[in-house]
């Protein structure tokens, strides 16, 4: 049998109570309205990241990379040279192979409902497996409502992204993991590699189980290996030609991303070397799998939607996946103490208030002070959010480190208000902490 996840019987709302709950609500129900109609209109005129030309590209025997690298080479009609998105691997161009029999105008409506359907999945599923829970009907509208309102989700339809639809398939394989299913888990995790680059972090959450990681991550190389292989035959090109074609793609474009390490240097010090925010990549990168090597609370889900954004190159449109956050600050108010500041407690007020600064700003300010002050005040409001989100995660890196030490010295899992672990503990983390146990 499943081990079954243990929830409480307390609702968690998101929403304020009353007559507030229900305005907030509307606002979000109109703004989310003006959304979907904005980001529809945009992707029924341009869709310019969906991988539908370079899809039927390879059908036609022809390497899309190519096209890009040399402007003097010759187009087929039905390619805008504009649409031409190749920052990422082969493989994934290979994954939309079932859009490319369809006219462009159709893969344009399949994709938006897509992107609608995935918003959805991708709420409900990280829902379910991040909070200790039951979530009422109108708080789970709210945040599908959030999301769908933000810059990110709107551009993310407006452009053809795929980041989303990753995130709802990576969320399914986490949940077919607490059901134990792990041939699901290997095929969903498998299909979410389609945007690699946004949830690879994402596969940390596996750690706690080592030997399931290891199967899945070889499963994932060894899937995108076989599609870039595929990829090769189909151009009749050596698929590691391709793979080459692919990174200096991805190089030329590696500055011009929004918050990342690599962004920031092109924008502050274009003179220095990239080895700077590369060093600075891979120190996340590793302080991530040091703490992840043991379960871990919400602290770390925020952790990992940070790591995410600030490693490669990402642009505003990824920051869909800062919804996670939310379910670390939900778990934090509740442990706000109004009348103590001091000590661990301004700590927690400032992770709290810095936190829901940082998703306000990728979710909404970001464009309203794009849209309406000159470029130079932007690019500085631009640098300065991205080294306080620099800072804020290493801030959170710090905290969970000294407080997860705590728990190792007195022999039972505590957080800084002396709240029992267990009462934090999400359903997936008590899945693979009763797995452990088990000897599964």
């Amino acid at each position: 049998m499943p081990v079954q996840p243990l929830v409480e019987d307390k609702p968690i709302s998101f929403l304020p109570k009353g007559w507030a709950g229900a305005v907030v609500l509307l606002i979000l129900l109109l703004v989310a309205g003006e959304s979907v109609y904005t980001g529809t209109l945009t992707a029924l005129e341009s869709s310019k990241d969906l991988q539908w030309d370079e899809a039927k590209l390879l059908v036609d025997g022809i390497d899309p990379y190519s096209l890009f690298l040399d402007p003097a080479a010759p187009v087929p009609d039905y390619v805008n040279q504009g649409n031409l998105g190749l920052s990422q691997l082969p493989s994934s161009i290979v994954m939309f192979l079932p859009l490319a029999p369809l006219s462009f105008d159709t893969a344009k409506l399949v994709w938006i409902v897509v992107n609608l359907a995935s918003a959805i999945v991708f709420v409900l599923l990280s829902c379910r497996l991040f909070l200790r829970g039951p979530v009422p009907a109108l708080s789970l509208t709210a945040l599908t409502l959030l999301l769908i309102a933000g810059t990110p989700w709107w551009i993310t339809l407006g452009n053809g992204q795929y980041g989303l639809f990753a995130l709802a398939l990576f969320m399914g394989g986490l949940a077919s993991y607490q059901h134990q299913r792990l041939k699901a888990t290997v095929v969903l995790s498998c299909l979410a590699s389609i945007k690699y680059t946004l949830v690879l972090p994402l596969f940390a959450l596996f750690l706690p189980r080592k030997k399931d990681t290891a199967v899945i991550l070889a499963a994932v190389l060894l899937f995108n290996a076989a599609l870039t292989l595929l990829a090769g035959i189909l151009v009749h090109k050596n698929p590691v030609t391709m793979v080459q074609e692919s990174l200096t793609i991805a190089s030329s474009i590696a500055g011009t991303g929004a918050f990342d390490f690599f962004a920031l240097q092109s924008r502050v010090a274009p003179e220095l070397s990239r080895l700077v925010p590369a060093i600075l990549s891979i120190l996340v990168i590793a302080l991530t799998v040091v703490l992840f090597w043991r379960p871990t609370g919400l602290r770390s889900l925020a952790i990992l939607s940070i790591v995410s954004l600030v490693i490669v190159y990402h642009r505003i449109y990824d920051g869909v996946i800062l919804l996670l956050m939310l379910f670390h600050l939900r778990a934090l108010y509740a442990r706000l103490d109004r009348r103590q500041w001091i000590g661990s407690h301004f700590l927690d007020w400032l992770e709290f208030c810095v936190g829901c600064f940082i998703v306000a700003y990728v979710f909404f300010l970001e464009t309203l002070i794009y849209e309406n002050f000159a470029r130079g005040t932007f690019d500085w409001v631009e640098n300065a959010f991205s080294v306080l989100l620099y800072v804020y995660l290493f801030f959170l890196f710090a905290r969970a480190f000294v407080e997860r030490d705590v728990e190792m010295r007195f022999g039972s899992p505590v957080i800084a208000d002396a709240t029992t672990a267990e009462r934090i503990r999400t359903p997936l983390e008590r899945t693979s902490s009763s797995k452990s146990k088990s000897g599964v």
